[in-house]
């Protein structure tokens, strides 16, 4: 088994427990709060990721690259780096509960940034770490362990929910779960650690100046990300970013698919280097086939269902969702690609065309904002509805950059070829979803799966041969090597 698809499946057993998580969580947690708490801890979260980004300062990205490409003493570097970051956090989680006391943040939500920065400590290191085990392959045991704090910290913080605990508690039940998985990486790489001479300062230079692209890329896709959030809370009030939160979530679900196959391809990209060789043309395709055949059907299907799913799930409180849902779901196809465009892209070493593209999204995101959600207020009584819509157009635009700086060659035809059969195959959902709008919800979601796999064979995007042969691959762990992941049709 090739090692892509052999962390493809780690990551997605992780990715698994992460969707079975958010599931849980967006069941219970919304109608156990309420939207105004639900949208005070969104908030709080969000405030906490700016002062992640300074203290991740996009290391775990350049540990990533660097270690899988060149032959240097991965434990020196991890243990250097570990020093800094531990330095780095603990310094910008003060700074971001002294700000927030500075701004006159309640009790509650200081109360909220601080447990939120105790996650902020916890992940930063763990970032390291995964930038280690990344950059060697050996995604298993971090996807595990990452798996198993989920669970850890959902049952915990739900039980603390259902039980009368506040949303304070529930949310240190989350946080403090992250040490599970930084205490078993840590000790897991610590045959690597012992190898370090101890502190080296000519590692502090060489990870500080080679992360700062990455921190800088990383900053703007943050702001992009997130300053919908803020701009909601102040233009909107807090109950409504407690509606684009849950709609975001929801969607989000099928979109981390994306990054599941991103991250398993890049360090193999890495590998390549700065040359686009047929072997590099031929992952990148692969990579962008399987992330469009998931995310194109889950755009449709979100699309058709998300007013019974709303109704069935929250009833008529939180019945603002659903038009911020659809909104969102037409954006899903565009984000994958994007994220895995921004991978090939980086991987060659022109990081620095895409930190120019992500700040155009980044100008072009709040601009957007900044008439969309007044209008969708006056229009609609939901400014979330303008900040989906710009969300959609901020996407678009990344895609048509990230198509015009790409290597040459990458997007082979056989890709675009398939890439239309995909969307008829997911379109034919269409006419069965809405004559059976009567149905109960489950049977329309598994006659839709059953619809869109059908017309997949028809349509000769998969066959059952490549079904067979995928599930063969995952069952016989220790089967034959493969040379190459994708069809050689992918290279034309």
């Amino acid at each position: 088994m090739s090692p892509i698809k052999r962390n493809i499946g780690w990551l997605l057993l992780s990715q698994g427990a992460t969707w079975i998580v958010s599931i849980l969580t967006l069941l219970l947690v919304p109608n156990e709060l309420g939207d105004e708490l639900f949208g005070e801890i969104s908030f709080a979260a969000v405030y906490v990721s700016f002062f992640g980004l300074v203290a991740g300062y996009g290391t775990n990205e350049f540990l990533t690259k660097t270690l899988s490409r060149a032959t240097l003493d991965t434990g020196h570097y991890l243990y250097n780096t570990l020093i800094m970051k531990l330095i780095a956090s603990l310094s910008c989680a003060a700074l971001a509960v002294g700000i927030g006391v500075a701004l006159g943040f309640d009790r509650q939500r200081t109360a909220l940034v601080i447990v939120f920065c105790i996650g902020l400590v916890l992940g930063t290191l763990n970032g390291v770490l995964l930038g280690g085990y990344h950059a060697l392959q050996r995604m298993g045991r971090p996807a595990l362990l990452n798996a198993i704090s989920l669970y850890v910290g959902a049952l915990a913080g739900i039980t603390i929910l259902l039980t009368g605990g506040s949303v304070v508690s529930y949310a240190l039940a989350f946080n403090l779960a992250f040490a599970i998985p930084l205490v078993g990486n840590f000790i897991g790489m610590l045959p690597e650690l012992r190898t370090s001479s101890g502190v080296d300062r000519r590692v502090w230079t060489h990870v500080i100046t080679g992360s700062f692209p990455f921190f800088v890329l990383s900053g703007l896709l943050l702001i992009y990300g997130s300053v919908d959030i803020v701009m909601l809370e102040v233009m909107a009030g807090t109950d409504v970013v407690g509606w684009y939160t849950l709609a975001y979530r929801w969607v989000g679900l099928p979109a981390f698919f994306a990054v599941v196959v991103s991250t398993a391809f890049f360090p193999a990209l890495s590998a390549e280097g700065v040359a686009v060789s047929g072997s590099f043309k031929a992952m990148a395709n692969r990579a962008m086939f399987v992330v469009i055949a998931v995310t194109v059907p889950a755009a449709i299907g979100i699309g058709l269902v998300a007013d019974d799913f709303i109704s069935l799930v929250y009833g008529e409180d939180f019945r603002q969702v659903v038009p911020i849902m659809q909104l969102l779901a037409l954006h899903l196809p565009i984000v994958g690609i994007d994220v895995v465009l921004g991978a090939v892209v980086v991987a060659v070493d022109r990081q620095r065309l895409w930190m120019v593209l992500s700040a155009v999204g980044c100008v072009f995101n709040p601009l957007a904002n900044l008439f969309a959600i007044p209008y969708a207020t006056r229009t609609f009584d939901n400014g979330a509805i303008g900040a989906a819509f710009a969300t959609l157009l901020t996407e678009m635009v990344v895609l048509g950059g990230a198509l015009l700086i790409i290597p040459r060659g990458i997007l082979s035809r056989y890709t675009l070829s398939l890439g239309w059969r995909i969307f008829l195959a997911s379109a034919a959902m269409i006419p069965v979803l809405l004559a059976l709008d009567s149905t109960p919800l489950y049977i329309r979601i598994m006659l839709g799966i059953i619809v869109y796999a059908m017309m997949s064979l028809a349509l000769k995007t998969t066959s059952i041969s490549e079904v067979r042969q995928l599930l063969t691959s995952f069952r016989n762990r220790g089967g034959p090597h493969e040379t190459n992941d994708v069809p050689a049709d992918a290279q034309r």
